[in-house]
């Protein structure tokens, strides 16, 4: 079974997604993709990531989902065609956020 990065966030979530979101709330839109994950995460505002965050990156046309494990994300990497452990930057500016999991939601 394959998992692209929404896949791989569902799956560590343990979420049913009853329909997959649709790829166009993550064109690059903060406000779009926010309103997407709510259900689930809350926005991480005021500290710094850790453990189990869900981190979104915005692309050039398209935003990437992964997961924090300590200092390294967790993601299905297109190129290659698996998911993998890389190594979070140092420095993550605008184009990086931050959510936390609501527990029992």
């Amino acid at each position: 079974m394959g998992l692209d990065c929404i896949g791989v966030v569902a799956h560590a979530f343990e979420l049913t997604l009853l329909e997959a979101p649709r790829y166009r709330l993550t064109d690059g839109d903060w406000g779009l993709v926010e309103r997407g994950v709510a259900p689930w995460f809350n926005a991480v505002f005021g500290r710094e990531r850790s453990n189990s965050d869900l981190a979104v990156f915005r692309l050039a046309r398209s935003c990437h989902f992964g997961v924090v494990s300590g200092d390294d994300l967790i993601h299905a990497d297109l190129k290659i065609g698996r998911v993998v452990a890389r190594r979070l930057p140092a420095r993550l500016g605008r184009e990086c956020r931050f959510f936390e999991f609501r527990r029992g939601c």
